[in-house]
């Protein structure tokens, strides 16, 4: 059984420092902290040229003022989003590009929540630290056989059962039916294997260093993607 010491410190020092942000009510700057750090490891990796940097920039601006007005805009991102997702998987060219106009379009609709609610920003932070945490440490206390070996060399079937299960719980205890529940806990995984995906398409191990073993924030981001779009769609239901 071997942790990552590194890892689990960072870890505790997010934890402390989104639980100071959410006491003191510094929601916005929680958000804008996480965008600029988005947009950063989108330009460090290089996934655009300046020219369509820029314009995801502009498009991002517009859409964040509109969102004052125009609450209506989530339906037509979250349509988008899901066809760039699809074609970042499917189409072996431009990878990089669909996948960040999915970044931008995923954290204008993680906006969404926190304009709307603020405990349900959190609860998704929430829930996807939990499953990233009990996978981690599971996966290095059982070990086992991995998952998707090329994909995601490190995520084992061990890990990956017990958050599936202790994210279900969880979720169960606060309402969700055990069908809900159990498909978010998969969603949670499939959004940190997706990422993983264009990690291993663009030949990068992490998307940056600024959370150390952690990665980049879009490491720690990752399980909320698709979480995030579903809990729109059910909130919409």
């Amino acid at each position: 059984m071997v942790f990552n010491l590194n890892r689990l410190f960072v870890g505790l020092f997010l934890l402390i420092f989104i639980s100071i942000i959410y006491f003191f009510k510094f929601d916005y700057y929680l958000y804008s902290i996480i965008t600029i750090f988005v947009f950063y490891e989108i330009f460090l990796n290089k996934f655009i040229d300046n020219k369509n940097f820029f314009i995801i920039t502009f498009i991002f601006i517009l859409v964040l003022l509109l969102f004052f007005k125009l609450s209506y805009l989530i339906y037509i991102l979250l349509p988008i989003s899901i066809v760039l997702i699809l074609l970042s998987i499917f189409l072996h060219t431009h990878k990089s590009l669909y996948f960040s106009y999915f970044l931008i379009l995923f954290i204008l609709i993680f906006f969404s929540v926190l304009f709307n609610n603020r405990d349900n920003f959190y609860f998704i932070i929430f829930i996807s630290f939990i499953n990233d945490t009990v996978a981690y440490f599971f996966g290095n206390l059982i070990k086992g056989p991995l998952i998707a070996k090329n994909i995601s060399p490190k995520k084992t079937w061990s890990g990956s059962t017990s958050a599936f299960l202790v994210t279900t719980s969880i979720l169960f205890y606060f309402g969700y039916n055990i069908f809900i529940a159990s498909f978010i806990s998969i969603l949670l995984y499939l959004g940190d294997l997706y990422f993983s995906y264009i990690k291993r398409s663009i030949k990068i191990k992490d998307f940056s260093k600024i959370l150390s073993a952690h990665g980049g924030i879009l490491d720690r981001i990752d399980s909320m993607s698709f979480f995030t779009i579903f809990f729109i769609v059910i909130s919409i239901l």
